[in-house]
């Protein structure tokens, strides 16, 4: 008979689930600053989610042009949109139509290359060039007007990158706007922003309803803040400003929620502070030699230092500083370190600078006089002079009488052979001090 196990079988483990992830949680909305501070209408909640929703598929570096698209109206209604109406086939169809309307208003400055000055345009253009719903499918077809790639392609400068997953939370149109507009100048290092009221109003396209104070302050305004403190990763307050005791300014005052984003924020600040006054100002030192003060009680007491751009950027108990390699400019091998922590600093080595140049005009002035033109006239003034003298000294050897003896006559040859062209360059003029510029 054959065996029967009857051990009891082993308990198989269950399949670890992995925590699904939306899609959307990985998208970014990437658009250029201008497009942050557009008009787009009194646009819905909805709408704008949809809309960026679309941008944050787009590759802002690799895409060139704007495609047609298909996206599932599950993943629409599943992770982007906050719809509670039973209806989905009119409701989509509505936001379709809605959306084929909406423009977008650009009034901005631009660098008119050929006048060399800047210009104020206004641009009015459709955000959809074309938009439809397959109902059998249950998909949106969409693509976005070309006129838009200015502001969503090709972006290496002035652009800002937020979350979609940030925005989808928020329920009101206007937060959303104050809060992109709130995260771009976050993103740029600055904790304050100051609009004026008109136009903030302008910039969210409020009906004429809000235009008095403590209606947009009571619907607008406040409503937006408290929900943005709420729901995204910031965190803002506002106060106003008054001209003749009505209020024209609001001040917004915002910061990260998160201490270590805070932290590194001021340390953004910090190197952007030291590369404006520092490192940019710099270059303009950039091979120039200094005059470098050795004993601040003899005013004689200089060492000639000139700057090759070499400097490193150093922390020091949470300062930071930059630290430039000097070399000595009689001896380049020699190095000397300099510690420059401010712009007071460079205005001091700027200073040196024209010491030096004070200094060797005054020593040169001469030779340069005979050098005006630029073409070496007094290098070959005394070149011909040399040379003219070398012949008389020939000539006069020729000349001189048969040598008596054997080493007489092995001197005078020893002393025509050691002549050498360098000799020709010779003369009594100071020289160039090292590296005038």
């Amino acid at each position: 008979m054959p065996k029967v196990n009857n051990e009891p079988k082993p308990k198989r483990h269950k399949k670890f689930k992995r925590p699904s992830v939306k899609k959307s949680q990985k998208y970014l909305i990437t658009q250029d600053n201008r497009f942050i501070y557009a008009k787009y209408g009194d646009t819905t909640a909805n709408e704008l989610k949809f809309f960026y929703y679309v941008i944050s598929k787009l590759n802002s570096i690799s895409d060139k042009d704007f495609q047609l698209h298909e996206v599932p109206i599950s993943e629409i209604l599943g992770e982007v949109l906050s719809h509670e109406s039973e209806d989905n086939y009119t409701y989509i169809k509505n936001l379709c139509r809605s959306l084929s309307k909406r423009i977008l208003e650009d009034e901005s400055l631009v660098y008119d290359p050929v006048t060399k000055k800047e210009e104020e345009i206004f641009e009015v253009m459709a955000i959809f060039k074309r938009i439809q719903y397959l109902k059998r499918k249950a998909v949106i077809c969409y693509q976005l007007n070309d006129y838009l790639k200015p502001y969503l392609l090709g972006l290496s400068k002035n652009f800002t990158q937020i979350p979609l997953q940030h925005i989808l939370p928020i329920r009101s149109g206007y937060a959303i706007r104050i809060y992109q507009i709130l995260l771009s100048e976050l993103k740029q290092n600055r904790n304050e922003l100051t609009r004026p009221l008109t136009q903030l109003q302008d910039i969210l396209c409020v009906p004429k309803s809000f235009y008095a104070w403590i209606d947009f302050k009571r619907n607008v305004l406040e409503p937006s803040l408290k929900e943005i403190n709420a729901t995204t990763d910031i965190v803002a307050n506002y106060r106003t400003k008054k001209e003749r005791q009505k209020i024209t300014q609001i001040v917004f005052e915002i910061c990260y929620k998160d201490l270590q984003k805070r932290k590194d924020q001021a340390k953004d600040k910090k190197q952007q502070r030291i590369q404006m006054e520092v490192i940019k100002p710099l270059t303009e030192l950039k091979d120039k030699t200094l005059a470098y003060p050795t004993d601040p009680l003899d005013e004689n007491a200089i060492i000639a230092l000139v700057y090759r751009g070499m400097h490193e950027v150093k922390e020091v108990k949470g300062k930071l500083q930059v630290v430039l390699t000097l070399e000595e400019a009689n001896n380049p091998r020699k190095k000397q370190p300099l510690i420059i922590s401010s712009a007071n600093q460079i205005e001091k080595l700027k200073t040196m600078h024209e010491n030096y140049e004070k200094k060797f005009f005054i020593q040169n002035a001469s030779k340069i006089l005979k050098n005006k033109d630029g073409k070496g006239t007094a290098y070959i003034q005394q070149i011909q002079e040399n040379l003219k003298k070398r012949k008389e000294e020939e000539k006069a050897i020729e000349t001189k009488a048969t040598p008596t003896t054997k080493a007489e006559a092995v001197s005078i040859l020893e002393k025509i052979k050691k002549r050498d062209i360098g000799d020709l360059f010779t003369n009594n003029t100071q020289e160039d001090p090292p590296n005038h510029n």
